[in-house]
Protein backbone atom coordinates (compact mmCIF):
# COMPACT_ATOMS: atom_id res chain seq x y z
CA UNK A 1 0.00 0.00 0.00
CA UNK A 2 2.48 2.32 0.88
CA UNK A 3 6.02 2.54 -0.85
CA UNK A 4 8.42 3.09 2.59
CA UNK A 5 11.72 3.19 2.59
CA UNK A 6 14.47 4.24 4.92
CA UNK A 7 14.55 7.84 2.83
CA UNK A 8 11.23 8.55 4.29
CA UNK A 9 12.05 9.29 7.61
CA UNK A 10 14.96 9.68 10.41
CA UNK A 11 15.31 8.26 13.46
CA UNK A 12 16.34 10.89 16.60
CA UNK A 13 17.40 10.61 19.75
CA UNK A 14 14.80 11.31 22.24
CA UNK A 15 15.99 13.02 25.13
CA UNK A 16 12.49 12.71 27.46
CA UNK A 17 12.52 8.73 26.97
CA UNK A 18 14.70 5.77 26.10
CA UNK A 19 12.29 5.20 22.75
CA UNK A 20 14.04 7.11 19.82
CA UNK A 21 11.77 9.78 18.14
CA UNK A 22 10.61 9.39 14.55
CA UNK A 23 11.26 12.49 12.12
CA UNK A 24 9.04 12.17 8.67
CA UNK A 25 11.17 13.55 5.77
CA UNK A 26 8.85 13.39 2.84
CA UNK A 27 5.07 13.95 1.91
CA UNK A 28 2.30 15.15 3.16
CA UNK A 29 3.11 14.99 7.10
CA UNK A 30 7.28 16.27 6.31
CA UNK A 31 9.02 17.21 9.42
CA UNK A 32 6.22 15.94 11.49
CA UNK A 33 8.16 14.16 14.71
CA UNK A 34 6.46 11.06 17.04
CA UNK A 35 7.64 8.44 19.25
CA UNK A 36 5.92 4.40 18.96
CA UNK A 37 5.43 3.59 22.46
CA UNK A 38 4.35 -0.28 23.05
CA UNK A 39 4.13 -2.58 20.37
CA UNK A 40 2.14 -5.79 19.68
CA UNK A 41 1.24 -8.17 17.36
CA UNK A 42 -1.74 -10.15 17.28
CA UNK A 43 -2.10 -13.65 15.36
CA UNK A 44 -5.30 -15.19 13.91
CA UNK A 45 -3.98 -18.21 12.37
CA UNK A 46 -7.35 -19.48 10.84
CA UNK A 47 -7.66 -16.38 8.75
CA UNK A 48 -3.87 -16.07 8.20
CA UNK A 49 -3.99 -12.90 9.32
CA UNK A 50 -2.10 -10.76 11.78
CA UNK A 51 -2.90 -7.12 13.45
CA UNK A 52 -0.29 -4.86 14.25
CA UNK A 53 -1.13 -2.52 17.10
CA UNK A 54 1.01 0.40 18.68
CA UNK A 55 1.01 3.50 21.13
CA UNK A 56 2.23 6.88 19.79
CA UNK A 57 3.01 10.14 20.84
CA UNK A 58 3.15 13.34 19.04
CA UNK A 59 6.20 15.00 20.13
CA UNK A 60 6.30 17.95 17.12
CA UNK A 61 2.96 18.90 14.69
CA UNK A 62 5.41 20.39 11.86
CA UNK A 63 3.03 22.37 9.80
CA UNK A 64 -0.03 19.97 10.85
CA UNK A 65 -2.39 20.58 13.38
CA UNK A 66 -2.02 18.01 16.04
CA UNK A 67 -6.14 17.37 15.79
CA UNK A 68 -5.05 16.74 11.91
CA UNK A 69 -3.26 13.68 12.94
CA UNK A 70 -4.54 12.42 15.97
CA UNK A 71 -7.90 11.62 14.59
CA UNK A 72 -6.83 11.18 11.07
CA UNK A 73 -6.79 6.83 9.69
CA UNK A 74 -4.56 7.69 7.00
CA UNK A 75 -1.78 9.25 8.85
CA UNK A 76 -2.31 6.80 11.64
CA UNK A 77 -1.98 3.55 8.68
CA UNK A 78 0.99 5.58 7.53
CA UNK A 79 3.05 5.17 10.36
CA UNK A 80 1.55 1.44 11.08
CA UNK A 81 3.01 0.87 7.82
CA UNK A 82 6.12 2.66 8.74
CA UNK A 83 6.35 0.50 11.86
CA UNK A 84 5.79 -2.70 9.88
CA UNK A 85 8.94 -1.58 7.70
CA UNK A 86 10.76 -0.29 10.33
CA UNK A 87 10.23 -3.89 11.96
CA UNK A 88 11.25 -5.43 9.12
CA UNK A 89 14.78 -3.73 8.32
CA UNK A 90 15.81 -4.28 12.13
CA UNK A 91 14.95 -7.88 11.67
CA UNK A 92 16.66 -8.39 8.56
CA UNK A 93 19.73 -6.42 9.70
CA UNK A 94 19.78 -8.11 13.17
CA UNK A 95 19.89 -4.40 14.94
CA UNK A 96 17.88 -1.40 15.49
CA UNK A 97 15.84 -0.67 19.00
CA UNK A 98 13.22 1.63 19.19
CA UNK A 99 12.86 1.35 23.29
CA UNK A 100 11.75 -0.11 25.94
CA UNK A 101 10.84 2.50 28.51
CA UNK A 102 6.59 2.84 29.61
CA UNK A 103 5.47 6.40 28.28
CA UNK A 104 2.00 8.17 27.61
CA UNK A 105 1.12 7.76 23.88
CA UNK A 106 -1.96 7.69 21.67
CA UNK A 107 -3.21 4.49 20.89
CA UNK A 108 -3.48 3.17 17.22
CA UNK A 109 -4.53 -0.30 15.06
CA UNK A 110 -2.99 -1.14 12.39
CA UNK A 111 -3.68 -4.09 9.68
Amino acid sequence: MYNISNDDYKMLENTASEFYAIKLLKGKWKDVIFTYGAVSISEDVVNDNATLSFNWNLNDSGNCEPEELTNNEKFQNYIGALLQFIISESLENKEAKIGTANTHTQPSNTQ
